[in-house]
C-alpha cells in the first residue's frame, strides 16, 4: 500500500508539475499573443504612415507637374512676347528710316523751293 501511496504521491507531484508547466505555457502563450498583437498594431501603424507619405509624395508630384506646365506656358508666352517685341522693334526701325527719308525729301524740297524763290527774285530784280 505504501508503494501505492508513493505512486499516488508521485502522480500528484506529476500533476502539480504538469499544472505548473501548463500555467507557465499559458502565460507564455498569452505573452506571445500580446507581442503578436503589438507587432500587428505597429505594422498597421507603419502601413498607415507609409500610405500617408505615399499620398503626400503623390501630391508633391502633382504640384510639380502643375508647376512644370505653368512654367512651360510662361516660357511659351515669353517667346511670343519676344517675337512681338522683335516685330515692333523692326516696325519702329522701318518707321524711323521712313521718317528720315521723308525729312530728307522735305529738306530737299525746301532747298529747291528756296533756290527757285531766289532765282525768281533774281529774275524779277533783273527785269525791274
Amino acid at each position: 500500500m505504501r508503494n501505492g501511496q508513493q505512486t499516488q504521491a508521485e502522480q500528484h507531484a506529476e500533476h502539480a508539475i504538469c499544472r505548473d508547466q501548463t500555467t507557465a505555457s499559458q502565460r507564455q502563450a498569452e505573452q506571445l499573443r500580446k507581442q503578436t498583437q503589438q507587432l500587428v498594431d505597429e505594422t498597421l501603424q507603419m502601413r498607415q504612415a507609409i500610405d500617408a507619405m505615399t499620398d503626400e509624395l503623390q501630391q508633391h508630384r502633382d504640384i510639380s507637374a502643375d508647376l512644370e506646365q505653368v512654367m512651360q506656358r510662361a516660357r511659351q508666352e515669353l517667346l511670343v512676347q519676344q517675337r512681338e517685341r522683335d516685330v515692333y522693334r523692326a516696325a519702329a526701325i522701318k518707321s524711323a528710316r521712313q521718317v528720315k527719308l521723308l525729312q530728307q525729301r522735305i529738306d530737299d524740297c525746301q532747298r529747291s523751293r528756296t533756290r527757285r524763290v531766289e532765282s525768281f527774285d533774281a529774275s524779277l530784280a533783273s527785269v525791274l
